[in-house]
């Protein structure tokens, strides 16, 4: 059965092997994108996502963040001015001399580099991908207004 380009599963009922090829070679250390973003899913998790679909490997760096309740961020903000990011914020990548930031942005650049059929391919395909994604940031913001503005109940 093939799922997902070359993610092959094979199942006898009691065992399941998944058989994943990578399409791109793999690429020295240092010549890998570098992904920032917190210890945590959020917005990096479908970064990482689409990475792993797409067979890139990367390398990453993951700041934590202090205990709760305060969750303190020194560890990005002691390292954010040395990056160099026109915009500054997590999630970050840097591909060689591209540097970016914002998750979408993100996404939209790895899809145009190593997959440009998940960006569509059709006029009325980007449209829709691009009316389905800005759905995505609504919803997004509305499930995650009572923790950021913190919940009165």
């Amino acid at each position: 059965m093939k799922i997902a380009g070359d993610l092959c599963v094979y199942t006898n009922n009691t065992n399941t092997i998944e058989v994943y090829q990578k399409p791109h070679p793999m690429l020295p250390i240092e010549e890998r994108p570098l992904f920032g973003y917190w210890d945590a899913r959020g917005k990096g998790a479908q970064i990482h996502y689409l990475f792993n679909y797409l067979g890139v490997d990367y390398n990453q760096k993951i700041y934590k963040r202090g205990p709760m309740p305060e969750l303190s961020k020194s560890a990005w903000l002691s390292h954010k001015d040395e990056l160099q990011l026109d915009f500054p914020n997590l999630p970050y990548l840097v591909d060689g001399e591209l540097k970016l930031t914002e998750s979408k942005s993100i996404m939209k650049y790895l899809s145009k580099k190593y997959d440009q059929r998940l960006l569509g391919r059709s006029a009325e395909e980007m449209a829709k991908a691009d009316m389905v994604s800005r759905v995505h940031d609504t919803i997004y913001l509305r499930i995650n207004e009572p923790f950021k503005n913190g919940d009165q109940d």
